[in-house]
């Protein structure tokens, strides 16, 4: 059932560059169902962002014995709150984990409050040494 749900979604969504799990977390934290996910994703060429929304989650190991491209998240920008200054907290925070670790995922919504912090963000960046770069360009040269 798992697989022909999978195939059925990725059939639905031609050209898709990847896929992550919203929410989730039993699945993700299950090897027979995120091992079931991760086989059909790799006929579809696709990575996979484990959203990490449990710490129990297998997803992103899995992903990696599939042979898959794949990520995890590092910060929810806007989980649980509706101020634009706890987003550009969070962003500020999500800088200095790229600063650390050389890299740095973001998930966001599409909030009102999340646009505005990302609109004024790009001028909070230059005066950093980080570059904002889409998720697919950072799969792609993690795979270089």
């Amino acid at each position: 059932e798992i697989v022909s749900l999978v195939g059925e979604y990725m059939e639905s969504l031609p050209g898709v560059d990847g896929v992550n799990n919203h929410q989730g977390s039993r699945a993700t934290a299950d090897l027979r169902v995120m091992r079931a996910v991760c086989r059909v994703l790799g006929d579809y060429d696709v990575f996979f962002l484990d959203s990490l929304t449990s710490p129990e989650s297998v997803a992103y190991n899995v992903a990696n014995e599939a042979g898959l491209r794949a990520a995890v998240n590092s910060e929810f920008l806007d989980d649980a709150t509706d101020r634009r200054e706890d987003v550009e907290a969070r962003l500020r925070e999500l800088v200095e984990t790229a600063r650390a670790r050389g890299y740095a995922i973001g998930i966001g919504h599409p909030h009102p409050w999340t646009f505005e912090a990302l609109r004024d963000f790009p001028e909070f960046l230059l005066a950093t040494e980080v570059e904002l770069v889409s998720l697919c360009d950072l799969i792609e040269s993690e795979k270089r």
